[in-house]
């Protein structure tokens, strides 16, 4: 029992989207097999990673920087920033 169970643990699963209908491996798959690894999928979290305010900080003074050294900040356009914040 346990060496049956090894090796099907051990046999290569082949995935593919689930509009085929081929999500879960072979022929051989059960259809309560198909949805346990479709719920065990969906179920799995999503991780959206935040950005540390300090790393924020750093990159937007770094722009900064960067524009000033441009030339890009700076008499009309900095004026006509001032006045849509304004307005």
């Amino acid at each position: 029992m346990l060496r049956s169970s090894a090796s099907s643990l051990l046999r290569p699963r082949r995935f593919s989207s689930l509009a085929d209908g081929s999500f879960g491996g072979d022929a051989s798959s059960s259809v309560s097999e198909k949805i346990a690894v479709a719920v065990l999928f969906e179920r799995l979290p999503v991780v959206i990673p935040k950005t540390d305010p300090v790393v924020y900080a750093v990159q937007e003074l770094s722009l900064q920087v960067s524009m000033e050294a441009a030339g890009i900040v700076g008499g009309a356009l900095m004026r006509s920033w001032e006045r849509r914040m304004q307005g």
